[in-house]
């Protein structure tokens, strides 16, 4: 369970970003908002900036742990036990997913996965590596979705100028190889 008095998401956010999170608490009382993407830390952000929207605290559940092998019955019950805890705290659940979860690719959890987030009276998020589009599934809550892209070369060249130490000297040619190379992510 996040206080999200206490923290300064919205610092790893961009202002587009958190006037689409303001936007999407001021008109919908029980949205169901998607976060997907490979920035997993302003996924949470994202999270923490639309719970203090609501003037309740986060509660982090990670359903990653239930995929894979799991049956269809055992990732459904632990959504309903995670639904049912933030129902307890007043909290907003955060349902961290993970890539390739039972809830999110099984055709036959698509239409029970909507029936538990229409049945929760608040808002839930949902935080994954992949964009979620329950097919032919009744939706009674608005769904939104928040994407959290992969840096172009440029965002990636002056995250890397930022973390990389002074000290280093490093050759803007270096650094430009190094961000064509790796990947970073503010998370």
């Amino acid at each position: 369970l996040i206080d999200t008095t206490s923290q300064k998401p919205d610092m790893l956010l961009s202002d587009e970003m958190c006037v689409n999170i303001k936007h999407i608490a001021a008109g919908h009382s029980h949205p169901v908002v998607l976060l997907y993407g490979v920035d997993l830390i302003q996924q949470e952000a994202a999270g923490l900036v639309l719970a203090r929207q609501f003037h309740r605290p986060l509660l982090k559940v990670d359903l990653a742990g239930s995929s894979g092998r799991a049956q269809d019955e055992i990732a459904r019950h632990h959504l309903r036990l995670s639904l049912r805890d933030a129902l307890l705290t007043g909290s907003i659940p955060y349902l961290m997913t993970g890539d390739s979860h039972p809830l999110l690719t099984s055709e036959t959890l698509a239409s029970s996965v909507l029936e538990e987030l229409n049945a929760f009276p608040g808002p839930v998020i949902i935080s994954s590596l992949q964009r979620w589009q329950p097919a032919q599934a009744e939706r009674q809550r608005p769904l939104f979705y928040l994407d959290f892209p992969t840096p172009g070369f440029q965002e990636r060249a002056l995250l890397w100028e930022h973390f990389l130490d002074d000290s280093a000297a490093i050759d803007p040619q270096d650094l430009n190889h190094i961000a064509g190379q790796f990947l970073l992510t503010v998370g």
